[in-house]
């Protein structure tokens, strides 16, 4: 188990190096953070990548939102989960009292709340903890 927590802090440790894409404040009190867009940007163990993909950034027309995660041992990212802006639209327009289901793939879900705000949930890891994220679709960068 040890050996697993070890390895799993070196790709994590390897990932951000050959990635170049975290950044800290220059406040000491503030978190480092991924700079590439991400929506759970300050989340650095995330097991999941959230991105709202916009059509034109200028105008911020968001296309879709899709996932990323490593799950394979090969440590690899893959789109796990591409879900339409249509379809958030036209959930977005039905009266609900709970949140509604827009994709599920592989354990990586995406729903809208009843408040239209977005959670995305990964599945359980080895320890059974879930990790869930949740936003504003009018959050910046979505």
């Amino acid at each position: 188990m040890k050996k697993l927590s070890i390895l799993a802090s070196l790709l994590l440790i390897v990932g951000v190096i050959a990635g170049g894409s975290i950044a800290a404040a220059d406040d000491d009190t503030s978190l480092p953070y991924f700079t590439d867009g991400r929506m759970n940007a300050y989340d650095i163990a995330a097991p999941v990548v959230i991105y709202c993909i916009n059509e034109d950034v200028s105008e911020g027309a968001m296309q879709s939102i899709d996932l990323y995660a490593q799950r394979y041992s090969d440590g690899a990212w893959e789109a796990v989960l591409s879900v339409p802006a249509a379809d958030i639209l036209e959930a977005m327009e039905v009266e609900r009292d709970e949140a509604v289901e827009l994709g599920n793939e592989y354990g990586y879900a995406v729903w809208l709340n009843t408040d239209d705000s977005v959670t995305v949930v990964a599945p359980a890891d080895a320890s059974g903890n879930v990790y869930s994220y949740t936003w504003n679709l009018d959050d910046p960068g979505c």
